[in-house]
C-alpha cells in the first residue's frame, strides 16, 4: 500500500481526487452520447472517489 511505501495520507488523497475529476470530465464528454439525464451516474462516481480519498487521508 502507500502507507508501507511511506506516502503521506493526504498525498493519496490528492491523487485520487485528481483521478476524480478526470473520471467526471470523461464521464461527462457528450459526443457521440444520445443526451440524457446523467446525474445520477455522476454522483455515484464522484462519491467513489470521495470515499477513496477519505480513506487514504
Amino acid at each position: 500500500t502507500y502507507v508501507a511505501l511511506g506516502v503521506p495520507g493526504a498525498s493519496v488523497a490528492a491523487g485520487v481526487s485528481k483521478m476524480k475529476e478526470a473520471a467526471l470530465f470523461i464521464a461527462n464528454d457528450r459526443n457521440g452520447v444520445t443526451p440524457g439525464d446523467c446525474s445520477a451516474l455522476m454522483s455515484e462516481i464522484a462519491s467513489y472517489f470521495d470515499r477513496a480519498a477519505a480513506a487514504a487521508a
